[in-house]
């Protein structure tokens, strides 16, 4: 029997991610939190390795890491196209990528070591979501860039719920301290939902008042797809959410990010975060602005605001408002990449 067994339904298997207490959730969704190791790309052992965290405090924490979240649309045919997208919303830009390229990886060899057109990013974290099997295994832990400039979390799909058919990716650029990942399998979902939760170092840019030194500080970013249209998905949704809320105050993390599909179906999705979770929604312009549009052409329907980026405010954590990128990205065979377009967004630790 864990010894987390009588205190709270998780079924606990992660020495990095502490739980919580989500006793007054109600319905109880009994939820696994497994751990998830930190691992980056070896050139000569020619695999993915686990980084010793002496290896992981080593890094100097930045203050500001900019921030993508994008749902891919499960398709691994597209992937390879998307990593390109993601590879210019990191550089900086989120207009459409180079004229005549629809998308496409560069016309000299895209796989060949160190030929990685816009080069090392910026301190950054992107998180994936609706990444298939394949499309993780055979197209981004093979990918030059990604193996040359991030951890991945996870690199292996056995770490998403069994039943799952895709699941969530989170990079972390190498310049950006990862102290600890855990994935949190929803219990109970009937499309195999969960959120990968990863904590970071970041460092405020200023000294605060009667300090000596800058604060170096945790952060959570927790990388999610949660319950889609089905029956109980708006009751399960909202309990997730909950859940997920918890992980960004428990002792010893300074707040953080929720970001991912959210799937709001109505007033009351798109209202829980701040009126009954205190989170902060990045975008402030409301759900009916295009400019927030995370979702097109889908059955006809007008564009809507599906991904969010959610955070808890605290002292000296800010997260600017996201852009969109990779809207209308077109394919070799000239269809979209994705119905969903990316956000980006910057989250700075002021002091």
């Amino acid at each position: 029997m864990n010894v987390y067994d009588d205190v709270n339904p998780f079924i606990w298997r992660s020495p990095y991610v502490k739980p919580v207490d989500d006793s007054d959730i109600t319905p109880v969704i009994p939820s696994e939190l497994d751990g998830v190791k930190v691992c980056r790309w070896r050139e000569t052992k020619g695999k993915w390795s686990h980084l010793p965290q002496a290896s992981l405090n080593a890094r100097d924490p930045p203050s500001d890491v900019r921030f993508i979240t994008w749902c891919m649309d499960e398709e691994q045919r597209r992937a390879r196209y998307k990593v390109r997208v993601a590879q210019q919303a990191s550089a900086g830009s989120h207009s459409r990528p180079p004229a005549g390229t629809h998308g496409r990886p560069p016309a000299t060899n895209p796989h060949k070591r160190g030929n990685t057109t816009f080069g090392r990013p910026p301190p950054c974290v992107i998180c994936l979501q609706e990444v298939s099997g394949a499309a993780l295994e055979r197209v981004l832990v093979n990918h030059p860039w990604v193996r040359a400039y991030f951890c991945v979390l996870p690199h292996e799909r056995k770490k998403w719920p069994e039943e799952a058919k895709f699941g969530n990716v989170t990079l972390v650029s190498r310049d950006v301290p990862v102290e600890a990942a855990a994935v949190l399998r929803f219990g109970r979902s009937a499309m195999g939902r969960s959120a990968l939760i990863t904590h970071i170092w970041l460092r405020g840019a200023r000294v605060r008042e009667g300090a000596t030194e800058r604060r170096t500080l945790r952060v959570a970013v927790i990388n999610t797809q949660l319950e889609g249209e089905q029956p109980a998905g708006r009751d399960y949704r909202s309990k997730q959410l909950e859940l997920l809320s918890q992980f960004l105050r428990v002792e010893g993390v300074n707040g953080g990010v929720i970001a991912g599909n959210m799937y709001p179906e109505g007033a009351n999705d798109h209202k829980q975060p701040e009126r009954d979770l205190k989170l902060k929604d990045a975008w402030k312009r409301g759900n009916d602005d295009p400019a927030g549009a995370t979702v097109f052409d889908k059955y006809g329907l007008p564009p809507t605001r599906h991904s969010k980026i959610l955070f808890q405010p605290r002292r000296g954590l800010k997260v600017d408002e996201p852009k969109q990128f990779g809207i209308n990205v077109k394919c070799e065979d000239g269809s979209l990449c994705s119905e969903h377009c990316g956000l980006i967004s910057t989250m700075h630790m002021l002091k």
